[in-house]
């Protein structure tokens, strides 16, 4: 909210005051308190956010890295719309969007309205998606970013278009490069290497990393190393003034005790190795998934992605982080299908 704010005041003492007032008078008593006061052991770290506006000063470029979605949500506000709904509203039409794309691939997929309609009342009312809807984040819109990416690169859009969605994903949420780069280099190596797809692979790298650079620059980021303290070592009200020096000793301690949480992502990786491999999947579905070089794409982009993700930020292998790309995941499964499908009707018509 803050980070909406400061596109039009620059002055902390005035943002403070209107973040603020606004959830005073916006949220009830109870949403209220939970911005006050801390439920874990840093105790008192949103306290010293609502008493000291120099520490809420120092935390707004967590969230203006997040260009895009602070923009919109700013739209919002100049709309008529309460601070509060502003930055809810973004969350709400993302996950709307997302049933829709969802809903239409499955009615594509399993050419019955009704069990694809099921199924997206499912997966809708899930807990991890049900948690992205409530969120004042951009977890949401970064979400439907990424299966735009999807949706794009599998329907053989022009390369332009998908390095646009990649563009927009990563100001979205500027960790999205993982994803985005990851796809590009898979993408790239199951392809022919040909100079027609030699050119646009090296195009996408330069685009995604000089966006992510651009709004590093752009936003006075901090960088990874006081972000990784302040989330996994030591929350402080004010990171840039009072975060020490991150020590490898520090950083080898948490990926270590947070290891354990790869555990279930890894396993549930093995198991869809397992069941494509074994005799669950018949001769037909299993050679219209070989066939299909985005299977094989996003399924490795997927895995490698959590790994990355993991060793830069180890709490992104909680249950809606790993939502999110298996959600990504089944999508572009689903679409690739489809799409071969398609393909090969084309070919039996045409040689009838």
């Amino acid at each position: 909210m803050a980070a909406v704010i400061s596109i039009e005041e620059s002055n902390p003492q005035i943002i403070h005051s209107i973040v603020y007032k606004s959830l005073q008078n916006e949220v009830s008593p109870e949403i209220y308190e939970e911005f006050i006061y801390d439920n874990d052991s840093t105790g008192s770290y949103r306290e010293q956010l609502k008493n000291n506006y120099n520490a809420v000063d120092e935390n707004i470029p967590y969230y203006s890295i997040k260009i895009l979605y602070v923009f919109l949500a700013y739209l919002f506000y100049k709309m008529g719309f309460s601070l509060t709904i502003s930055v809810l509203i973004l969350s709400l039409i993302s996950c709307f969007s997302i049933f829709m794309i969802l809903f239409h691939i499955l009615t594509k997929s399993l050419n019955n309205v009704y069990i694809a309609g099921l199924i997206t009342l499912f997966i809708a009312t899930s807990s991890p998606m049900m948690e992205l809807a409530k969120l004042t984040t951009p977890d949401a819109l970064s979400t439907l970013s990424l299966l735009i990416v999807a949706v794009i690169l599998i329907n053989n859009s022009k390369f332009v278009y998908v390095l646009i969605a990649m563009v927009l994903s990563i100001a979205t949420r500027p960790d999205n490069i993982v994803f985005c780069a990851v796809l590009l280099i898979i993408d790239f190596v199951q392809g022919k290497k040909s100079i027609s797809q030699t050119r646009p692979f090296f195009i996408g790298l330069v685009g995604v990393a000089l966006t992510y650079f651009v709004i590093m620059q752009l936003s006075n980021n901090y960088g990874w190393p006081i972000l990784f303290y302040n989330t996994y070592i030591e929350r402080l009200s004010l990171p840039k003034s009072l975060t020490p020096e991150l020590k490898l000793n520090d950083y080898i301690t948490v990926i270590l005790n947070r290891l354990p949480a790869l555990v279930n992502p890894m396993l549930l990786f093995t198991t869809l190795i397992v069941i494509y491999k074994s005799n669950l999947l018949t001769n037909i579905r299993r050679k219209i998934l070989i066939n299909s070089k985005y299977v094989i794409t996003f399924f490795w982009t997927t895995l490698i992605t959590i790994l990355i993700r993991f060793f830069l930020f180890p709490n992104s292998t909680n249950t809606r982080f790993i939502f999110v790309y298996f959600l990504v995941l089944i999508v572009s499964v689903l679409l690739a299908g489809n799409w071969q499908i398609n393909k090969s009707h084309n070919q039996i018509d045409k040689t009838n």
